[in-house]
């Protein structure tokens, strides 16, 4: 079966505003952060501002304004990343626990995708 990428965002989405309405909010930010990673490759291919690409800019320029004070882009990205690996990830005995503020991160992640599909939306309208 064929299936746009953007309508499993879309789908992923709509399930994690409703996981967050209920207070499940691991699944939640899990999806929604799915969710993002879609909708951010799908803008940065048709030409559109993505949240992603935002990102890895603005750690770019505040690493390139003063090196000796900012992280390596990478480094930054991977701490910003931190809150949707640690619920989907476990490296060893000492990693068990998540420390993340599982609300907030979910919300953020929801939100991202919102403001992409701002732009975003029109494509998958034209799709049809």
């Amino acid at each position: 079966m064929k299936t746009h990428k953007g309508d499993i965002a879309l789908d992923m989405l709509e399930d994690a505003i409703d996981l967050y309405k209920s207070g499940r909010f691991s699944s939640s930010l899990h999806l929604a952060a799915a969710a993002s990673e879609l909708l951010s490759g799908l803008c940065e291919i048709n030409g559109l501002e993505s949240a992603h690409g935002n990102l890895k800019q603005m750690l770019k320029d505040f690493y390139d304004s003063n090196p000796s004070f900012f992280a390596k882009p990478k480094d930054a990205l991977k701490r910003f990343n931190y809150s949707k690996n640690t619920i989907k990830h476990i490296n060893g005995e000492k990693d068990q626990f998540a420390y993340v503020s599982l609300d907030m991160h979910a919300e953020m992640y929801i939100k991202q995708c919102q403001r992409m599909l701002e732009s975003f939306g029109m494509c998958l309208i034209k799709r049809i």
